[in-house]
């Protein structure tokens, strides 16, 4: 297995990320199609949200009417089967309670997400348009901020970048490795 020049990788990456940030590319495309879906669950929610308060308040007064009704049924026999209604209905409360609480953590995700693909835009367009003017340090700092790992299986280097959860990965075509005759050029002037 070949090695791969450090410096011809590095700079291959950067071109690479250099890509993603780039109006119309494909990476941009996705995350603007994910802010969209992401947009559509949390609309889905917010229904689904006013449906379930809908429900707890005509629950809440079903649950008003059995204890009205209790009252003047007190000591008759179907104040146990009232009392069975109410507690019924109370357990009906929760549930639709605890859904509720779940749908609001989901929107309060959502709307930090729809925040953070903003910011994931933003930070590939600065990088795009500064990362020529980086030293190699800054450059390295830059790329850990989207990259999660990189790995070399002999001919390809794949690229994983952060929230890539389901193993793919960019996968960059055949660089020179060292055993190449290639003349080898660093990144900077502080390269090694």
């Amino acid at each position: 297995m070949k090695n791969v020049n450090g410096n011809i990788l590095d700079k291959a990456i950067c071109e690479e990320i250099k890509k993603l940030g780039e109006d119309g590319s494909e990476f941009v495309k996705q995350l603007e199609l994910g802010k969209k879906q992401l947009e559509g669950n949390r609309d889905e929610y917010e229904r689904a949200l006013g449906r379930l308060e809908g429900e707890l308040a005509e629950n809440d007064k079903v649950t008003s009417a059995f204890v009205t009704t209790l009252v003047k049924a007190a000591g008759t026999p179907s104040e146990d089967y009232i009392l069975e209604q109410i507690d019924e209905q109370h357990k009906k409360s929760e549930a639709i309670k605890t859904r509720i609480a779940e749908l609001k953590s989901l929107t309060a995700t959502h709307a930090l997400s729809d925040i953070e693909f903003d910011i994931i835009r933003q930070m590939l367009s600065n990088v795009r348009n500064t990362i020529d003017y980086m030293d190699v340090e800054q450059k390295r700092s830059a790329m850990r901020s989207f990259i999660k790992k990189i790995v070399w299986d002999g001919t390809n280097i794949h690229v994983y970048l952060f929230g890539s959860d389901d193993g793919s990965g960019v996968e960059l075509p055949f660089i020179a490795t060292q055993d190449s005759d290639d003349e080898l050029e660093p990144i900077c002037e502080n390269s090694k």
